[in-house]
């Protein structure tokens, strides 16, 4: 049959073509040229896609991982076997040498030397493949445990440990674990099958534990005996359930063979003309051709010191040792010389103790398996040698104590829980990296004869450790652990210079990482990790936008502070329902929803989108888009249903608060808690009008906050008096459009004074917020160390005519009428802007200098909402009674025509950062507090006619994407020019009852099927994009 030649095939191969030409073409380092070629890792996405574990092919790996799994455990279980029988006095009394010393350290040192003999025959892994060389050693192993329990004398059992040590060299599997693992879990399979190498001396210590009272040297002789269980397994069973490697089966021409191989193992369908298996040959063929230090002689290792391989080997060589000589030795063979040092002599002690290590080592072996594909390998090792030098510290000092002091029992197990945290660290961090770097460093040519290599080299350093620590004990004592601080220390240093990236790099594409004359391959190393990491987060942001790339603006990556917090803002008449449940009263928005004619569809709040029975959904939503904050307001007629100073709290209405603040602070999201966002009880409004009575309201409000501080301020922290107190003053009292309906149109509303109540209302609003925030800083604030402010709501303003200065006064004036109205007696100048009392004249209310010395500076910060702008012109007829905007004419359009941007679904708004990006730097140029943007949002046409396929369904919102993408983008700019933005919060989390706009206007990041009656929630795809470009907006740490 013809050889393919698969386009994937040829993609590949170019991608290295004449990186030296083209960085001397392109002026750059050659490094920037590699580094933009091997950004894109097709084959782990593509293996991804091809394998599913639930199919024949993943059982098939399974049963691959279980032969291997045993075999790495009969390779580990000469740790258990020696640790324990150490501690066993019939096997030192009948060879006749001690727990510590020159003879065990030789018998010891024989394990390694015998490793190091026959590391030089893994070569043979090229000649006769990876299993019969495995076969070979489990083999040799089984003999050498038989030698060892029939020894009649030392000599023999040293015999028997070189032997043992011999066949283990060819026990090593982790080139071929790596070469028939998928490459997209590679990683994962790897690390599980390193933790396997503690599960042999697990069950050895364990079954020695029970012979401890065994007075017999069969108890010695059946722990030997129990060692050649497990490669016995491996030698029946490893030509039946393991394959050959395809890397092997390519190098020696049987390429049907390894693409059957692929088929079987690596795709869930078994197709041999899968699209994987032809990108899986093209990368063993681009690794085969492309080497430049492809030499096949077996026994040949000149190569390893050639200029070219010369640096792989330095590597190899430091690796090994530095994997030998961390200290792990001490409690491996030499635990019970070791635990000595330290007082605790007793056998059943020494073995528990000895157990346990095994077995947090095995534990913290699969943990670190489950964590290697989310770190960097310089990440890991680095991690791994920091934290054991500080265990090691730890040990060290407290042994000392020990030695210093008498009757120190505490100290003793002190140090046994220090070695406890070793092994910890040195599973979860370095365990995993044993038989996954070494592999990784070594092209495929290489790779048979540099593991043999790489084995030679942990044999030699094991000779000198093994018989060092056993000397070093029994000459210095506790004072070993010191020699290995220092060491490790060393050890640091040169590995941060010496050790490169591989971590997210397939075997291939390391070895041009290597080969790439004129790099640095730790720096080159370094750089192409950093793209392919960068790759693999935008591929992830690629799945979650549907497949559409997002190209984010790298000028303002890292633009926000490692603090801000972003999410949703939403309001409890918008989305709790529940109306009348659990003693909830009404509210003045109930009333007006039952009003018929008041809705635009007709509509109530009264089921909403059911979050009072759904918050734990909706904060498992929250978390899965990955938020970090969440505003959500408190219904005033739920806590107190008659809302008065002296009226009854509701118990279960506090009850669903703390469930729904818990459970925020549980997944770890910030709560922001509004204490009024327009529903004030139904029975204030009766019993004295509301807020047009500020001398009966405010009282009441204050108790109302009170209980809400008292309740809930241990938890929550950012507290928001009021939401946008001038909407809620001209919707509610000017047009009359909103609850409580009050406006002198009579055609309307039954009664009101448009002309008035707004700016009475609103007056009520200040005063009022600031005497709760007085209470609150005064006597929670110093306990519950949290912050208060208000939000008020403000689109920009632009000159219809920019050259004209009517047009730029009129712009000026609307901007004080819409914002300056509650936010100069707040932050500027305790006082209403002279604009307005121009304008309104008596109608607009004066402060008392107390109350205006409250509220000045009664808000800590600047809560702000905003959607839109609009485009201002001067009107030169005088002002009508009942306008509230500065006599001035909004317009779509300017003088030139130009439309202030696209359409929303919502008749007033539309999109416009241009004029978003200036309101921001108005806000902070006039006002200069801190600002926490709390509401902005946009609705997008069409969205109330889709209907989701399955339960997985994702609404695609482009719209809205656009218009959070073009808005934050000014966020990060502003903040990059100095303005300070602490938040961002997009309205809204879910689609919602938009108050007299019903469930026709959708805002929310989360579609709902409102004729569900579950409410069933489904993600828009602009949900994942705020996680996405806030990742890239916001500082890290």
């Amino acid at each position: 049959m013809a050889r393919r030649q698969p386009v994937a095939h040829v993609e590949q191969h170019n991608i290295y073509q004449d990186v030296n030409a083209d960085a001397a073409k392109a002026g750059v380092a050659v490094e920037e040229v590699v580094a933009a070629r091997i950004t894109e890792d097709h084959l782990v996405t593509k293996s991804r896609e091809a394998l599913k574990l639930r199919s024949r092919a993943g059982f098939r790996l399974c049963l691959i991982m279980l032969v291997m799994a045993v075999n790495q455990a009969g390779y580990g279980i000469d740790w258990g076997v020696i640790s324990s029988i150490n501690s066993n006095t019939h096997w030192h009394d009948y060879f006749g040498f001690e727990n510590k010393g020159s003879t065990l350290g030789v018998i010891n040192a024989l394990m390694t030397i015998g490793n190091f003999c026959g590391a030089p025959f893994l070569c043979l892994a090229d000649k006769i493949g990876r299993r019969s060389v495995n076969f070979a050693g489990c083999f040799l192993t089984v003999a050498a445990a038989a030698i060892q329990a029939a020894s009649p004398n030392v000599a023999c059992l040293m015999a028997g440990r070189f032997i043992l040590g011999f066949g283990t060299a060819l026990c090593t599997s982790s080139q071929y674990i790596a070469e028939v693992a998928p490459p997209h879990i590679r990683g994962h399979i790897v690390g599980i099958f390193g933790a396997f190498f503690q599960v042999g001396s697990l069950a050895i210590i364990g079954i020695m534990m029970g012979f401890t009272h065994w007075e017999s040297n069969w108890s010695w002789r059946v722990a030997f005996l129990i060692q050649a269980a497990f490669p016995a397994f491996v030698c029946c069973t490893i030509y039946f359930l393991c394959p050959e490697s395809p890397r092997y089966m390519v190098m020696k021409g049987q390429r049907e063979k390894a693409r059957h191989m692929i088929s079987r193992y690596f795709t869930s369908s078994e197709d041999i003309n899968h699209p994987f298996v032809d990108v899986m040959m093209s990368q063993i063929d681009e690794s085969i051709e492309t080497s430049a230090v492809g030499f096949r002689a077996t026994w040949d290792f000149r190569v390893f010191f050639t200029k070219a391989a010369a640096f792989r080997t330095c590597i190899l060589a430091l690796y090994s040792v530095f994997q030998q000589w961390n200290g792990g030795g001490i409690i491996g063979m030499y635990l019970d010389p070791a635990l000595e040092t330290i007082g605790i002599t007793k056998k059943l002690d020494v073995l528990g103790i000895n157990l346990g290590l095994t077995a947090t080592y095995f534990v913290f072996t699969l943990f670190g398996a489950y964590i290697i594909e989310y770190f960097r390998r310089r990440t890991l090792i680095f991690a791994g040698l920091i934290a054991i030098i500080v265990a090691q510290i730890a040990v060290t000092i407290t042994s000392w104590q020990v030695e210093q002091q008498t009757n120190a029992r505490y100290l003793s197990y002190l140090t046994v829980v220090w070695i406890y945290c070793f092994q910890v660290c040195s599973a979860s961090f370095i365990a995993t990296m044993h038989n996954l770097y070494p592999v990784e460093l070594l092209s495929l040519a290489l790779r048979a004869k540099g593991m043999a290599m790489y084995t030679m080299f942990q044999g030699a350093a094991g000779v000198v450790h093994n018989y060092g620590i056993s000397v070093g004990i029994q000459k210095i004592g506790y004072k070993i652990w010191a020699v290995y601080i220092v060491y490790n220390f060393i050890q640091l240093i040169i590995a941060y210079f010496v050790f490169p990236e591989t971590g997210k790099l397939n075997l291939e594409e390391i070895d041009h990482i290597f080969e790439t004359k004129g790099a640095n391959p730790v720096k080159l190393s370094v750089k192409v990790a950093d793209a392919k990491w960068g790759s693999l987060k935008a591929e992830k942001r690629r799945v979650r936008n549907g497949g559409v790339v997002q190209e984010f603006d790298e000028s303002i990556k890292g633009a926000l502070p490692p603090d801000f917090i972003w999410g949703w803002a939403t309001a409890a008449a918008q989305v709790e329902g529940a109306w009348d449940k659990d003693g909830k009263g009404p509210s003045i928005w109930d009333t007006f929803a039952h009003t018929p004619g008041k809705v635009k569809d007709g509509s109530t709040g009264d089921d909403a989108v059911r979050s009072y029975d759904l918050y734990k959904t909706d904060v498992a939503w929250l978390k899965k888009y990955r938020a970090t904050g969440y505003r959500f307001s408190l219904a005033w007629s739920r806590i107190i249903p008659l809302g008065g100073k002296d009226d009854p709290v509701n118990e279960e209405g506090i009850a669903y608060y703390n469930r729904l603040i818990d459970e925020l602070l549980a997944h770890g999201i910030t709560p922001f808690v509004t204490l009024f966002h327009w529903d004030i009880p139904q029975a204030l409004e009766d019993r004295y009008g509301g807020m047009l009575n500020k001398e009966e309201y405010t009282p009441d409000f204050i108790r109302y906050a009170r209980v809400c501080f008292e309740r809930f301020g241990d938890r929550v922290k950012n507290w928001i008096t009021y939401n946008e107190p001038g909407v809620y003053s001209l919707a509610g009292y000017a047009a009359g459009v909103h609850a409580p309906a009050r406006s002198s149109f009579r055609d309307r509303n039954e009664e009101g004074d448009s002309s008035t109540e707004p700016f009475t209302i609103g007056h009520t609003e200040l005063v009022s917020h600031a005497y709760v925030a007085d209470m609150y800083k005064k006597e929670f604030k110093p306990t519950q160390k949290g912050k208060i402010m208000i939000t008020l709501h403000g689109n920009w303003s632009e000159p219809w005519d920019a050259e004209e200065p009517k047009d730029q006064e009129a712009a000026e004036r609307a901007r004080e009428f819409e914002i300056a109205w509650f936010a100069d007696p707040l932050y500027k100048t305790g006082d209403y802007p002279a604009s307005m009392r121009a304008q309104l004249g008596d109608r607009l209310p004066r402060f008392t200098p107390e109350e205006s010395k409250l509220v000045l500076g009664s808000s800590e910060f600047y809560g702000m909402n905003s959607y839109s702008a609009f485009y201002v012109r001067h009107r030169d007829e005088p002002a009508d009674i009942n306008d509230h905007k500065g006599n001035i004419q909004q317009s779509d359009e300017n003088k030139q025509g130009q439309p202030r941007g696209p359409m929303s679904d919502t008749y007033w708004l539309r999109t416009t950062p241009w004029g978003w990006a200036k309101l921001l730097r108005w806000i902070w140029n006039r006002y200069g507090v801190p600002i926490y943007i709390t509401e902005n949002g946009t609705t997008a046409q069409g969205e109330p006619d889709w209907k989701p396929k399955g339960p997985d369904d994702v609404l695609e919102d482009p719209f809205r994407i656009d218009f959070y993408k073009s808005y934050l983008t000014e966020v990060a700019k502003a903040s990059q020019e100095g303005v300070v933005i602490k938040s961002y919060f997009g309205w809204t989390f879910t689609d919602n009852w938009e108050w007299a706009a019903g469930y026709s206007d959708r805002f929310g990041c989360t579609w709902i099927d409102f004729e569900n009656p579950e409410k069933t929630r489904y993600a828009k795809r602009s949900a994942y994009f705020l996680g996405d470009f806030f990742d890239h907006i916001i500082r890290k740490e």
